[in-house]
Protein backbone atom coordinates (compact mmCIF):
# COMPACT_ATOMS: atom_id res chain seq x y z
CA UNK A 1 0.00 0.00 0.00
CA UNK A 2 1.49 3.63 -0.71
CA UNK A 3 1.09 6.17 1.75
CA UNK A 4 2.33 9.62 1.01
CA UNK A 5 2.25 12.65 3.91
CA UNK A 6 2.74 16.45 3.46
CA UNK A 7 4.90 17.49 6.75
CA UNK A 8 5.25 21.07 6.34
CA UNK A 9 3.91 23.75 3.60
CA UNK A 10 4.30 27.55 3.72
CA UNK A 11 3.05 29.78 1.24
CA UNK A 12 4.54 33.45 0.58
CA UNK A 13 2.53 35.92 -1.45
CA UNK A 14 4.13 38.77 -3.49
CA UNK A 15 1.84 40.84 -2.58
CA UNK A 16 -0.80 41.86 0.05
CA UNK A 17 -4.09 39.87 -1.43
CA UNK A 18 -5.81 36.52 0.35
CA UNK A 19 -4.57 34.39 -2.40
CA UNK A 20 -5.87 31.32 -0.24
CA UNK A 21 -9.11 31.61 -1.06
CA UNK A 22 -10.31 29.72 -4.00
CA UNK A 23 -12.57 32.43 -5.35
CA UNK A 24 -9.30 34.78 -5.63
CA UNK A 25 -8.64 35.93 -9.28
CA UNK A 26 -6.29 39.18 -9.71
CA UNK A 27 -7.86 42.65 -10.49
CA UNK A 28 -6.46 44.16 -14.14
CA UNK A 29 -2.68 44.88 -13.74
CA UNK A 30 -2.37 43.21 -10.39
CA UNK A 31 0.67 40.34 -10.11
CA UNK A 32 0.71 37.63 -8.08
CA UNK A 33 2.52 34.63 -6.35
CA UNK A 34 2.57 32.07 -4.10
CA UNK A 35 5.25 29.51 -3.24
CA UNK A 36 5.04 26.49 -1.42
CA UNK A 37 7.34 23.81 -0.14
CA UNK A 38 7.13 21.12 1.60
CA UNK A 39 8.59 17.17 2.68
CA UNK A 40 6.75 14.04 1.60
CA UNK A 41 6.93 10.56 3.62
CA UNK A 42 6.55 7.13 1.00
CA UNK A 43 5.85 3.84 1.48
CA UNK A 44 6.27 1.99 -2.17
CA UNK A 45 3.74 -0.30 -3.78
CA UNK A 46 4.21 -4.42 -4.29
CA UNK A 47 4.10 -3.79 -7.92
CA UNK A 48 5.31 -6.42 -10.15
CA UNK A 49 8.66 -3.55 -10.81
CA UNK A 50 9.02 -2.83 -7.34
CA UNK A 51 9.34 -6.35 -6.22
CA UNK A 52 11.67 -6.86 -8.90
CA UNK A 53 13.79 -4.21 -8.02
CA UNK A 54 13.35 -5.56 -4.42
CA UNK A 55 12.02 -1.99 -3.52
CA UNK A 56 8.50 -2.90 -2.77
CA UNK A 57 7.13 -1.73 0.75
CA UNK A 58 10.41 0.44 1.02
CA UNK A 59 10.53 3.58 3.19
CA UNK A 60 11.86 7.08 0.72
CA UNK A 61 12.24 9.97 3.15
CA UNK A 62 12.41 13.08 2.46
CA UNK A 63 10.73 13.74 -0.78
CA UNK A 64 11.15 17.31 -0.93
CA UNK A 65 9.13 19.38 -2.93
CA UNK A 66 8.31 23.21 -4.26
CA UNK A 67 5.47 24.70 -6.14
CA UNK A 68 5.17 28.23 -7.42
CA UNK A 69 1.74 29.29 -8.55
CA UNK A 70 2.12 33.03 -10.10
CA UNK A 71 -0.55 34.88 -12.21
CA UNK A 72 -1.06 38.57 -13.98
CA UNK A 73 -4.72 40.24 -13.98
CA UNK A 74 -5.17 40.91 -17.53
CA UNK A 75 -8.97 42.81 -16.86
CA UNK A 76 -10.91 42.54 -13.79
CA UNK A 77 -12.28 39.01 -15.32
CA UNK A 78 -9.56 37.35 -17.31
CA UNK A 79 -6.68 36.45 -15.67
CA UNK A 80 -3.05 34.34 -17.17
CA UNK A 81 -1.91 32.36 -14.40
CA UNK A 82 0.87 29.38 -14.29
CA UNK A 83 1.77 26.56 -11.96
CA UNK A 84 4.86 25.05 -11.51
CA UNK A 85 6.11 22.17 -9.18
CA UNK A 86 9.52 20.40 -8.57
CA UNK A 87 10.31 17.63 -6.76
CA UNK A 88 13.66 15.46 -5.62
CA UNK A 89 13.56 12.19 -4.10
CA UNK A 90 17.45 11.13 -2.79
CA UNK A 91 16.15 7.71 -1.90
CA UNK A 92 16.12 6.91 -5.62
CA UNK A 93 18.23 9.90 -7.28
CA UNK A 94 14.90 11.32 -8.70
CA UNK A 95 14.48 14.75 -9.16
CA UNK A 96 12.84 17.31 -11.83
CA UNK A 97 9.77 18.90 -12.48
CA UNK A 98 6.36 17.43 -11.95
CA UNK A 99 3.94 19.89 -12.49
CA UNK A 100 3.84 22.91 -15.20
CA UNK A 101 0.46 24.48 -16.30
CA UNK A 102 -0.03 27.78 -17.88
CA UNK A 103 -3.49 28.88 -19.25
CA UNK A 104 -6.07 31.79 -18.78
CA UNK A 105 -9.09 32.18 -16.41
CA UNK A 106 -12.12 34.49 -17.29
CA UNK A 107 -15.10 34.86 -14.76
CA UNK A 108 -18.26 34.38 -16.00
CA UNK A 109 -20.08 36.35 -12.77
CA UNK A 110 -19.52 38.08 -10.31
CA UNK A 111 -22.46 39.33 -8.59
CA UNK A 112 -23.38 41.87 -5.52
CA UNK A 113 -24.44 38.16 -3.11
CA UNK A 114 -20.72 37.46 -4.14
CA UNK A 115 -21.58 34.40 -6.06
CA UNK A 116 -19.01 33.80 -8.43
CA UNK A 117 -18.69 31.35 -11.43
CA UNK A 118 -15.38 30.68 -13.69
CA UNK A 119 -14.27 29.13 -16.40
CA UNK A 120 -10.46 28.23 -17.17
CA UNK A 121 -8.42 26.24 -20.20
CA UNK A 122 -4.82 25.36 -19.11
CA UNK A 123 -2.07 23.97 -20.96
CA UNK A 124 -0.30 21.08 -19.77
CA UNK A 125 3.52 21.21 -20.08
CA UNK A 126 4.85 17.98 -19.43
CA UNK A 127 6.35 17.70 -22.81
CA UNK A 128 9.01 20.59 -22.65
CA UNK A 129 11.46 18.00 -21.39
CA UNK A 130 11.00 13.69 -22.44
CA UNK A 131 11.12 11.37 -19.49
CA UNK A 132 14.49 9.79 -19.16
CA UNK A 133 15.85 6.86 -16.80
CA UNK A 134 18.43 4.27 -16.10
CA UNK A 135 18.15 0.58 -16.87
CA UNK A 136 20.36 -1.24 -14.33
CA UNK A 137 21.07 -4.26 -12.34
CA UNK A 138 17.79 -4.32 -10.67
CA UNK A 139 16.00 -2.88 -13.84
CA UNK A 140 14.22 0.24 -14.76
CA UNK A 141 14.08 3.15 -12.99
CA UNK A 142 12.52 6.87 -13.93
CA UNK A 143 15.72 9.81 -13.21
CA UNK A 144 12.71 12.87 -13.51
CA UNK A 145 9.09 13.23 -13.08
CA UNK A 146 7.98 14.47 -16.53
CA UNK A 147 5.26 12.35 -18.25
CA UNK A 148 6.86 13.79 -22.00
CA UNK A 149 3.61 14.51 -22.81
CA UNK A 150 1.58 18.09 -24.07
CA UNK A 151 -1.76 18.42 -22.86
CA UNK A 152 -4.81 20.57 -21.81
CA UNK A 153 -7.16 21.02 -19.01
CA UNK A 154 -10.63 22.80 -18.93
CA UNK A 155 -12.32 23.79 -16.32
CA UNK A 156 -14.91 25.56 -13.90
CA UNK A 157 -15.46 26.70 -10.35
CA UNK A 158 -18.23 28.18 -8.68
CA UNK A 159 -18.34 29.59 -5.15
CA UNK A 160 -19.88 31.78 -2.92
CA UNK A 161 -18.51 33.91 0.27
CA UNK A 162 -20.29 34.23 3.23
CA UNK A 163 -18.74 36.99 5.40
CA UNK A 164 -15.36 34.60 6.33
CA UNK A 165 -16.41 31.47 4.93
CA UNK A 166 -15.82 30.63 1.15
CA UNK A 167 -17.42 27.81 -0.73
CA UNK A 168 -16.43 26.54 -4.00
CA UNK A 169 -16.71 23.44 -6.46
CA UNK A 170 -14.46 22.87 -9.53
CA UNK A 171 -14.82 20.18 -12.04
CA UNK A 172 -12.07 19.88 -14.70
CA UNK A 173 -11.62 17.32 -17.51
CA UNK A 174 -7.33 16.82 -18.89
CA UNK A 175 -6.09 15.01 -22.16
CA UNK A 176 -2.80 13.77 -22.69
CA UNK A 177 -1.44 13.88 -25.98
CA UNK A 178 -1.12 9.92 -26.52
CA UNK A 179 2.05 9.77 -28.89
CA UNK A 180 4.06 12.45 -26.90
CA UNK A 181 6.03 9.79 -24.32
CA UNK A 182 7.23 7.17 -26.43
CA UNK A 183 10.34 8.07 -26.73
CA UNK A 184 12.37 7.66 -23.51
CA UNK A 185 16.10 8.46 -22.90
CA UNK A 186 17.79 5.34 -21.42
CA UNK A 187 21.33 5.33 -19.23
CA UNK A 188 22.95 2.22 -19.01
CA UNK A 189 26.62 0.76 -18.87
CA UNK A 190 28.15 0.33 -22.60
CA UNK A 191 27.41 -2.79 -24.04
CA UNK A 192 25.57 -3.62 -21.54
CA UNK A 193 22.72 -4.58 -24.42
CA UNK A 194 24.76 -6.41 -26.18
CA UNK A 195 23.71 -9.76 -27.04
CA UNK A 196 20.38 -9.48 -25.18
CA UNK A 197 17.65 -8.88 -27.36
CA UNK A 198 16.13 -5.57 -26.57
CA UNK A 199 15.11 -3.50 -29.19
CA UNK A 200 16.72 -0.37 -27.73
CA UNK A 201 18.89 2.08 -30.71
CA UNK A 202 22.63 2.80 -28.16
CA UNK A 203 23.82 6.28 -28.79
CA UNK A 204 27.27 6.76 -28.41
CA UNK A 205 27.43 3.82 -26.19
CA UNK A 206 26.21 5.10 -23.04
CA UNK A 207 22.48 6.31 -23.88
CA UNK A 208 19.88 3.75 -25.29
CA UNK A 209 16.69 5.32 -26.65
CA UNK A 210 13.38 3.36 -26.72
CA UNK A 211 12.37 4.91 -30.49
CA UNK A 212 8.65 3.20 -29.49
CA UNK A 213 6.59 1.47 -26.84
CA UNK A 214 5.33 -1.06 -29.93
CA UNK A 215 8.95 -1.94 -30.83
CA UNK A 216 10.16 -2.10 -26.97
CA UNK A 217 7.31 -4.23 -25.43
CA UNK A 218 8.87 -7.88 -25.20
CA UNK A 219 7.70 -10.10 -22.07
CA UNK A 220 11.45 -10.21 -21.09
CA UNK A 221 12.39 -6.79 -21.22
CA UNK A 222 11.08 -5.49 -17.57
CA UNK A 223 12.00 -1.84 -18.74
CA UNK A 224 9.65 -2.05 -21.22
CA UNK A 225 6.78 -3.54 -19.55
CA UNK A 226 7.17 -0.94 -16.42
CA UNK A 227 7.09 1.99 -18.80
CA UNK A 228 4.38 1.03 -20.58
CA UNK A 229 2.25 -0.03 -17.34
CA UNK A 230 2.91 3.85 -16.44
CA UNK A 231 2.32 4.88 -19.99
CA UNK A 232 -1.53 3.48 -19.94
CA UNK A 233 -1.97 5.12 -16.97
CA UNK A 234 -1.31 8.58 -18.10
CA UNK A 235 -2.36 8.69 -21.15
CA UNK A 236 -5.69 8.41 -19.95
CA UNK A 237 -8.38 11.69 -19.89
CA UNK A 238 -9.14 11.97 -16.61
CA UNK A 239 -12.09 14.51 -14.88
CA UNK A 240 -11.83 15.31 -11.41
CA UNK A 241 -14.33 17.39 -9.56
CA UNK A 242 -13.78 18.74 -5.74
CA UNK A 243 -15.28 20.88 -3.28
CA UNK A 244 -13.33 23.59 -1.32
CA UNK A 245 -14.06 25.13 2.45
CA UNK A 246 -12.20 27.87 3.06
CA UNK A 247 -12.65 29.72 6.30
CA UNK A 248 -10.65 33.21 6.51
CA UNK A 249 -10.39 35.43 10.19
CA UNK A 250 -11.60 38.67 8.01
CA UNK A 251 -14.17 39.40 5.96
CA UNK A 252 -13.13 38.09 2.91
CA UNK A 253 -14.58 38.84 -0.79
CA UNK A 254 -11.83 36.64 -2.45
CA UNK A 255 -10.50 39.25 -4.36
Amino acid sequence: MKTAAMLAVFATPAIAANLENPLYLPSAGEVYSKTGAGVMYKITDATDAMIAKDHDGATEFPIWRAVEELGYGITDRLSVNGQFGYTYNGDIDRQGLHLGRLGLTYRVLADADNLVWDVYADAHLGGVSKMTGTYGVNGFTYDNYTTGQYGAFVGTKFGKTWDKLTGAAYAEIGYYLPNDNTDIGIKLPAGSLAGMGYPLAVNGGAVATMDSFIDCCMESCLACRYVTANRQKITANNLRFFIIIYFSGNKDSGN
